[in-house]
């Protein structure tokens, strides 16, 4: 754990730590909409186009709820 809080002390010193978190949960919004869009499509058997609605819209609340409280 300390070795923890010096990387992440030097990282948040040089302005680097807030661009890793995003680009983080970044990739996991982009797990979400994949996953999401291959369980409507493949489980719930909807509509290619309601299927990307529903993930798209799944994976933007994803992306605004971790950059609220843990990116910025």
């Amino acid at each position: 754990m300390k070795q923890y809080r010096q990387i992440k002390g030097y990282l948040e010193a040089k302005g680097y730590w807030e661009i890793l978190v995003y680009l983080f949960f970044g990739g996991l919004a982009t797990i979400v909409n994949f996953v999401s869009f291959a369980l409507a499509r493949q489980y719930f058997d909807l509509s290619m186009a309601l299927s990307n609605s529903i993930s798209w819209f799944c994976s933007v609340l994803f992306a605004f709820v971790t950059n609220k409280f843990w990116v910025f």
